[in-house]
């Protein structure tokens, strides 16, 4: 989500006000640690989604991002010796840092299938936030130079 701001601004809104309205603090996208309550991260993605006329918003968020999207979970998959690895430590660690959903991983020989749940009734704009997940996974799992 850090990189919201910039992507509102670039759609030619006022970022700081827009976020603003939707209740939440603008201040809280200046570090990856910082917490938004999932259901307010849902309604935040529609009420932008809504001004900014983008109904792929959340890919938009999630293809700017990579690893670096997951705070200090990052540093622990960066340092996983291979692909596998990293996506298990993926899967252990995740939930210090998204506490609204689950994310799932079946392993058959060199095959890998992720998955990602969002457990929790009632979120707005999910399809905003599925699209962002898959698009951060993406990036983490392909342009990574430590797992190539």
């Amino acid at each position: 989500m850090l990189v919201l701001p910039d992507l509102l601004r670039g759609m030619g809104l006022a970022a700081e006000p827009v976020i603003a309205a939707a209740g939440i603090d603008p201040r809280l996208f200046d570090d990856a640690e910082n917490a938004i309550p999932f259901r307010d991260l849902g309604r935040l993605l529609a009420h932008c989604a809504t001004l900014a006329a983008c109904p792929h918003l959340g890919l938009l968020i999630g293809r700017q991002a990579g690893l670096e999207a997951l705070g200090q979970v990052a540093s622990l998959v960066r340092s996983a010796p291979d692909l596998g690895s990293g996506l298990r430590t993926l899967m252990r660690y995740l939930h210090l840092h998204d506490q609204g959903a689950v994310p799932m991983l079946w392993e058959h020989g060199d095959t890998a299938i992720l998955g990602y749940v969002i457990h929790l009734p009632d979120v707005p704009a999910t399809a905003q936030i599925y699209d962002g997940a898959v698009a951060i996974v993406y990036n983490a799992t392909a342009h990574c130079h430590c797992w190539n």
